[in-house]
């Protein structure tokens, strides 16, 4: 029996665990259970790394696609409920779910690790604390509370990461801007209530031109806006897209 293991055997008043020990341990018990009868305060350095874990989240997945989530899903995906997974497997792994939010900005074929390793960073301060382990400055596998999170709200997760494209985070996606402006103006209301009542000045407005503008302006706006619509899978968008097309140019 090696030192560790022995030590785990004594009276839990004697244990004072180190950080091999700590991390044998917690791969087999909830965090409840390890505070409340091995947790030694006297004993801090491997214990600091987990104090984040002392609230456990709880509250489920968002609706909405998010790197946090995807990171998690990514490493269940991988095994990580029972092994130790190397965090540039994990990147990878999330950039294949989700491309459009963790490729780059210029060459979206490419992953961008530095957003995976920001969403990780993310996990382990706030917004996914308790869910993780971290076995090596390189690794990392999924709690009991992990996995059990990950098992509880599977359905929500597959559907959001490992169902059809992933939609590209809001900061980032030009085509999600030009949604939420598109349809934050009034000119969207009237096109959804009246839509022929809509004049070539109203249109322009929301076109980011002119009603003066060449047929190549409008052409060029109404594709970006077709673009969006595609990249965004919005049939609302690209109706309102014909609409102007049809309006302004007559085809």
């Amino acid at each position: 029996m090696n030192e560790n293991a022995r030590r785990l055997k004594q009276p839990i008043s004697s244990v004072r665990l180190d950080d091999e020990a700590c991390l044998v341990l917690r791969k087999y018990v909830s965090w409840e259970e390890f505070a409340a009868n091995y947790r030694d305060p006297l004993y801090d350095p491997y214990l600091e790394s987990l104090e984040f874990e002392m609230t456990i989240r709880t509250n489920p997945p968002s609706d909405q696609p998010n790197n946090q989530d995807v990171f998690v899903w990514a490493l269940y995906l991988l095994g990580g409920a029972d092994r130790d997974v190397d965090v540039e497997e994990i990147y990878l792994k999330c950039f294949e779910l989700a491309p459009a939010r963790l490729g780059w900005r210029t060459r979206p074929d490419l992953p961008d690790y530095k957003k995976a390793s920001k969403a990780l960073q993310s996990i382990e301060a706030k917004t996914h604390s308790g869910l993780l382990l971290r076995p090596h400055e390189y690794s990392r596998r999924l709690s009991v509370e992990g996995v059990r999170w990950v098992e509880t709200y599977k359905e929500t997760l597959a559907k959001n990461y490992s169902q059809g494209k992933v939609q590209a985070s809001f900061s980032n996606n030009q085509h999600e801007r030009r949604r939420q402006e598109v349809k934050g103006d009034p000119v969207w209301n009237q096109f959804k209530e009246d839509p022929e009542t809509l004049t070539s000045v109203e249109l322009a407005s929301v076109m980011n031109c002119t009603a003066a503008s060449t047929d190549a302006t409008w052409r060029t706006r109404i594709n970006e806006l077709r673009r969006a619509s595609d990249v965004l899978g919005d049939e609302d968008l690209m109706k309102f897209a014909d609409f102007v097309q049809k309006k302004v140019l007559g085809a």
